[in-house]
């Protein structure tokens, strides 16, 4: 029989114990680390950043980064906050699992057909569009 130093079982008593008084949070970790969501923002104005402002507190979203077509306002929004700016809309719903699309009413439809025929998931600020045709 191997006898083990003292101060090697000590050692692996306490990783064993910070282990059971922490396996929630360590799950909780792994959970996120490897299910959140990637999502992207679509539109920086008023709603758009309380859209990323929440989004970035989210335990259950990664907040990759905003599309706004006014170049101007998305750098300033990037540098001010340290969000990714994307200066191209095809190339934001490339890299996420979900599009929120908080863009003026007119660009719902479009912002949406681009996300769904690439297979995304989305959240559309009300409403939907601004006709029925």
């Amino acid at each position: 029989m191997r006898f083990e130093p003292n101060h090697k079982r000590i050692y692996k008593r306490n990783v064993l114990n910070l282990f059971i008084q922490n396996r929630v949070k360590i799950f909780n970790f792994v959970k996120n680390y490897f299910f959140m969501l990637k999502i992207g923002v679509l539109g920086a104005g008023h709603l758009g950043k309380i859209h990323l402002k929440l989004l970035e507190k989210s335990e259950k979203y990664e907040l990759i980064g905003f599309y706004d077509p006014d170049i101007a306002n998305g750098e300033n929004i990037s540098k001010k906050f340290n969000y990714s700016y994307f200066k191209n809309l095809d190339s934001l719903i490339d890299v996420v699992d979900v599009v929120d699309i908080v863009t003026p009413t007119l660009s719902h439809y479009n912002c949406a057909i681009k996300a769904i025929t690439k297979g995304k998931h989305i959240f559309i600020e009300k409403p939907i569009t601004n006709t029925v045709e």
